[in-house]
């Protein structure tokens, strides 16, 4: 070969001269084997007056790495059998070829107010990993860019998801090594409240992203109090607490869980 270095799906042109001891031109046949861990390759061709060349097509998914070829040429008589032999040996590398490059997710659900977590990788001929570098781009259901970064493939990039984003669909694209990959995000529906309690005056506010339609119930002593909120995203609504005078034990239940336990 006139270089080391080949891609999957080329050609290697092996040519030369076989030539016997005496100094005649042989002819023959030339055997070539081109081995690396767990893959061959075999091809023989013939050789004319001295003169042999082998063409070999490499395939599209051929292993990257450094292969070594073996040539054995050999005559043979009348009754077939071989008279004279000679080899030769040579290694070559296989180049790794960026093939395809795909987008892996922590998880393609995302809670309001988690971070979404994605990693671009970049695969060769065989589905091996190649390190390399990426540019990510984030962007919401309106096709707006809110992140834009480099990251090394096969590193996560988090970006942070607002407590109060819609339940929509994102979009990430990679690109590297002239290759790109797209896929969509889905940010799950969350009805949540904050509720507090200061003096005698509840206030309930919406720290969900859709719309908190639910009832709420207030125990305050031996007496219960359903409330039906019906809020907006950020929206706080207040209610007022009366009581004759005293201490009493308080509990505020919402979608099952304590919110509020003490006294009052």
């Amino acid at each position: 070969p006139t270089e080391a270095n080949y891609n999957p799906g080329g050609n290697l042109v092996i040519e030369g001269n076989a030539i016997r001891e005496n100094g005649n031109s042989a002819s023959g046949f030339i055997a070539m084997e081109m081995t690396t861990e767990g893959e061959s390759l075999v091809q023989t061709e013939t050789i004319n007056n001295g003169y042999f060349k082998i063409n070999v097509s490499l395939p599209e998914n051929i292993k990257a790495g450094k292969y070594s070829i073996s040539l054995n040429a050999y005559e043979k008589d009348s009754l077939e059998e071989v008279t004279n032999t000679g080899s030769a040996t040579q290694t070559i590398n296989i180049n790794q070829i960026p093939t395809n490059l795909e987008l892996v997710f922590e998880t393609k659900e995302i809670e309001p107010g988690a971070n979404l977590k994605v990693q671009a990788i970049l695969h060769d001929q065989t589905g091996e990993n190649i390190p390399s570098t990426a540019i990510i781009t984030i962007k919401n259901s309106k096709n707006k860019i809110l992140e834009q970064t480099e990251k090394t493939t096969g590193e996560f990039l988090e970006y942070s998801i607002a407590y109060n984003e819609p339940p929509l669909e994102w979009n990430v694209v990679a690109v590297s090594n002239k290759l790109d990959a797209e896929a969509k995000f889905k940010i799950k529906e969350k009805a949540d409240v904050k509720i507090e309690l200061i003096n005698r005056t509840l206030i309930i506010t919406n720290i969900g992203n859709v719309v908190y339609n639910k009832t709420i119930l207030v125990k305050i002593g031996a007496q219960t109090l359903n409330i039906d909120a019906n809020l907006k995203v950020d929206e706080s609504q207040k209610y007022l607490l009366n009581a004759p005078d005293g201490e009493y034990p308080i509990e505020v239940i919402s979608d099952g869980e304590n919110k509020i336990t003490g006294n009052a």
